[in-house]
């Protein structure tokens, strides 16, 4: 489907990159802290005994497919 820039896209678009920004500060902040702290990555979580750096990097994705979800509902409760 097709849509013009005067049909109240700008909304969805605004939504989307507002969503988008938050994707990026994830994926960087996960960047940055294996870069400049990379001891603090290598610590094991006590309770589920994995390295901090492996569910950092599962947090990342389940980050992208929670704001994909959010995204999609939400612009098609906007469509009809």
């Amino acid at each position: 489907m097709r849509r013009d820039l005067n049909d109240g896209g700008g909304e969805s678009l605004g939504f989307g990159l507002a969503l988008t920004a938050v994707q990026v500060l994830v994926y960087f902040a996960f960047v940055l802290m294996c870069c400049f702290n990379a001891r603090g990555m290598a610590f094991t979580v006590p309770v589920l005994d994995i390295p901090f750096a492996f569910a950092f990097g599962l947090l990342v994705i389940l980050c992208g497919i929670v704001l994909t979800v959010i995204y999609v509902v939400r612009t098609n409760r906007m469509d009809g």
